[in-house]
């Protein structure tokens, strides 16, 4: 017979380990890099205990106009049991990012985004690519937006800080638009936006790539499946002209 001690205390070490894990936007994981990761809790009397995590990553070396930051997060909350954290009854759980730069010792937020957690998706989500607009200082932070029926975690937390590099691009050789600061406090600096007219940004690299429709399934090619055809195309032609020798 099975011991329902032994059951109780693996699945918990399971939870356990998935939250600990450090994950990352599907593809990305050799080419982005972690620099922060905070993990705040609330527990009273009266409310069952609730967690949240949330991680930051930069893509490539940091570069302003080039590379993205992505951000992660997870919850869990001791809903019905009220012995363990756990992440498959946590679907009332909201959280908040923001993605602040460093204008004149001010900060500005230039990107914002919430996360929420449906069963269905998995234990953590992840935000789209979003672009480092801007060289110079930047920071993360988290805030919790709603706990369900557990205890609500109030405050604004830092997640990282991180330094972008200058570019060596202009947005017109990134195939991006150029367009006014947002937020109004970058005057006389190239900001990138979407990508032109006839591109659109590829979900695997992040750049804009031209535009080609075949389809509601169609995506848009890599440079790795711009090589594969290629290297189909030359394959075939020279079959094309062995044959041909061999008829001569």
């Amino acid at each position: 017979m099975w011991n329902t001690w032994n059951i109780h205390r693996m699945m918990s070490e399971s939870q356990n380990r998935v939250f600990e894990a450090r994950t990352i936007k599907e593809g990305w994981g050799s080419k982005a890099i972690n620099f922060g990761d905070e993990t705040e809790s609330k527990d009273t009397a009266g409310n069952c205990e609730s967690e949240m995590r949330v991680q930051a990553y930069y893509t490539g070396s940091g570069e302003a106009l080039r590379d993205f930051f992505i951000i992660d997060a997870s919850v869990r909350d001791s809903s019905g049991a009220r012995t363990s954290l756990k992440t498959d009854i946590a679907e009332a759980h909201k959280i908040r990012y923001n993605i602040d730069h460093k204008e004149d010792g001010e900060w500005k937020t230039q990107h914002q985004g919430e996360f929420y957690f449906p069963m269905e998706k998995g234990d953590w989500q992840t935000s789209p690519l979003l672009l480092i607009s801007k060289p110079g200082e930047w920071r993360v932070q988290m805030d919790s937006i709603t706990t369900g029926t557990c205890a609500s975690i109030p405050g604004v937390f830092d997640v990282g800080y991180f330094t972008a590099k200058e570019t060596t691009y202009t947005c017109a050789e990134l195939n991006r638009q150029v367009e006014p600061d947002p937020w109004g406090d970058n005057e006389g600096v190239e900001v990138c936006g979407d990508c032109i007219e006839g591109y659109v940004q590829d979900e695997e690299t992040g750049q804009c790539v031209v535009y080609v429709e075949q389809g509601e399934d169609y995506t848009p090619p890599t440079d790795y499946n711009n090589l594969y055809l290629a290297v189909g195309g030359l394959a075939a032609l020279a079959l094309v002209l062995k044959k041909k020798r061999k008829k001569d």
